[in-house]
């Protein structure tokens, strides 16, 4: 613009008069004010929201209390029946020795006990009395879980309930249905009895959110339970219920099972139906979460597995293949020849879980069978770039759609910035600053998601490419299963996995391959573990994660330590033989 025209601009410009820039300053104010007062409002009715949701709660909590104080339910009789095992807690209801109705208030009383030091329940299920008072009345033969409690994550479809995933535009949008394997359980003879607690979004491996709080570890409240089933973990793992069903993405089931130290099983999809349960990334198809048992012992898995693999699951849901529960593969004493693994080259575990993997490994010997090392190939290239790639290929978009007006849980809060407000470029720079003190850290971070539809394609094809690369590996090695860590840490303090996610490596490789894997418990850390931890020698510590993890794992004495065991797809009995021998012989 030449310079006579700008000034001949400049000059209409100075003669606006002065009234009109104050309208103009007065109305752009207004804009800004109305957005924040709208912001605001939005907020607190939020908050008025998710504080009713929690009256509500604690209110039916209390009045379950309270009425089992009025059945006279003290905590001598709940451990009359708590502290039985499931196969005896069975026998006894399928011989009428015990009322599905003393069996659920027993459970109550103890479940409501374990929840004053954890928070693991959400909410009683108020109709638990009702379906166990039709089973005492009901003739003929019996469900195979009849008279069972169940706990339920809160993720599960339960006609009547929210289901929120932590997340507060669910609220008091009730369900109409039952998830598939909530029918499974009601139709043999189960009885679900309260629902337990959730991370936000389910895809953290703690368990907190703003609706229901932190839940904490039953053996030490400093810590976390795990997650994404953490609540699970943490109500089984209290004593509080005997059996219960959880989901697995990337480990929710078997790390609240290792940081809690109960048995859990990850099986292959679609060999149960997860039809019916809360799901934020339904478009995302190349890791795609199971649905599982989790339980006190391995006896409660199998007897799980076996009820829902049944006529009722079968004909509710017709992409299940019907399957049975093959009794003859987990009662089978043929010896096996399994692979074995105490480091998959992306972080190395603390001294306790190696301990664990080599206790096994012996105990697996003296049976007879025959333990060869074996580690999955390129573990340290898969986690970052075609797990982190495909479950967060979106960038968060479908999460951060409800995010962006909802309270932000803290242990969700560093993966929703890193994806959905910190630009690309920033990223990135952050991402080589981290690779440098730690690789595979910095190959998650500088994950962008995928950006165009030849790039999901590319990346399914390296997916199915890298299945056949393992399960090549595996069978010219000639296993039956394989054996490793239950994760790479024992329990960690609230609010810090996210300082060491690449820990993950241990449970969602099995995730990537679709193979069946759980977790049973072998030991505890001891003092001996602590030494080893702080010994150079033994845990050098090498990598930045690896220092966190030594830091984190300090004063750990006394906490439970799985081990996974792991088949081909749709080998769970193969898997479940397994920690059976591992869990009665170690």
């Amino acid at each position: 613009m030449p310079r006579s025209e700008f000034s001949h601009h400049f000059s209409r410009v100075h003669d606006i008069p002065p009234k009109c820039w104050k309208i103009a300053g007065l109305v752009a104010v207004s804009v800004i004010s109305a957005k924040v007062i709208v912001k605001l409002v939005k907020r607190r009715n939020r908050r008025l929201k998710i504080k009713g949701k929690q009256d509500e709660l604690r209110e039916a909590k209390a009045r379950l209390k309270q009425q089992l104080q009025n059945d006279q339910i003290t905590k001598e009789k709940s451990e009359k029946i708590t502290r039985l095992s499931i196969t005896e807690l069975q026998a006894k209801l399928q011989k009428d020795e015990l009322k599905a109705v003393d069996v659920l208030k027993a459970y109550q009383f103890k479940a409501l006990e374990v929840n004053e030091s954890t928070n693991c329940i959400v909410e009683p299920i108020v109709e638990a009395e009702a379906w166990a008072r039709d089973l005492d009345k009901m003739k003929g033969p019996k469900g195979l879980l009849h008279g069972i409690p169940f706990s339920i994550k809160e993720s599960y479809n339960l006609k009547g309930y929210d289901v929120t995933a932590g997340l507060s535009y669910f609220i008091h949008r009730p369900v109409d249905n039952d998830a598939v394997l909530v029918k499974a359980i009601k139709d043999a003879g189960g009885i679900p009895f309260v629902r337990t607690n959730i991370p936000q979004t389910m895809y953290t491996y703690e368990c907190s959110n703003p609706i229901y709080g932190v839940t904490t570890n039953p053996h030490d409240a400093s810590r976390c339970p795990g997650g994404s089933s953490g609540g699970e973990g943490a109500i089984i793992g209290g004593g509080g219920s005997i059996v219960g069903i959880g989901s697995d993405i990337g480990g929710s089931i078997r790390i609240p099972s290792h940081m809690c130290g109960i048995a859990g099983l990850k099986p292959t999809v679609q060999r149960l139906s997860g039809s019916n349960t809360f799901h934020d990334t339904d478009g995302q198809r190349n890791v795609l979460p199971s649905v599982g048992p989790m339980a006190r012992s391995v006896d409660g898995v199998v007897l799980a597995m076996k009820a829902f693999l049944s006529e009722s699951m079968f004909t509710s849901d017709n992409y299940i293949p019907p399957l049975p529960f093959n009794n003859q593969v987990y009662e089978s004493k043929k010896p096996l020849r399994i692979g074995y693994y105490t480091y998959d080259n992306v972080i190395h575990p603390v001294p306790a879980c190696v301990r664990a993997v080599k206790e096994a490994k012996t105990a697996l010997e003296k049976l007879g069978h025959t333990l060869v090392p074996f580690t999955p190939p390129d573990v340290d290239k898969a986690l970052p770039f075609l797990f982190v790639t495909s479950v967060f290929g979106d960038n968060c978009y479908e999460m951060g759609k409800y995010l962006k007006n909802d309270e932000i849980d803290k242990t969700f809060f560093l993966n929703y910035h890193l994806y959905q407000t910190i630009p690309r470029g920033l990223k990135k720079l952050l991402a080589y600053i981290v690779r440098i003190k730690d690789r595979v850290a910095g190959d998650i971070l500088l994950n962008n998601g995928v950006l165009y539809t030849q790039d999901w394609w590319n990346l399914a094809t390296k997916i199915s490419l890298y299945k056949n690369k393992v399960t090549q590996k595996w069978k010219d090695e000639n296993l039956d299963a394989v054996l490793s860590p239950g994760f790479g840490c024992t329990a960690l303090p609230s609010y810090k996995s996210a300082e060491v996610s690449t820990v993950l490596s241990y449970t969602t490789i099995w995730n990537l391959l679709n193979f069946p894997a759980g977790s049973v418990r072998v030991t505890n850390v001891d003092q001996q573990d602590q030494s080893d931890l702080n010994n150079t020698e033994v845990y050098p510590a090498q990598s930045f994660i690896e220092r966190e993890l030594k830091k984190l794992c300090t004063d750990s004495v006394g906490l439970p330590v799985n081990v996974q065991c792991i088949a081909l797809p749709f080998q769970e009995e193969v898997v479940l033989r397994l920690m059976k021998e591992i869990e009665f012989n170690v």
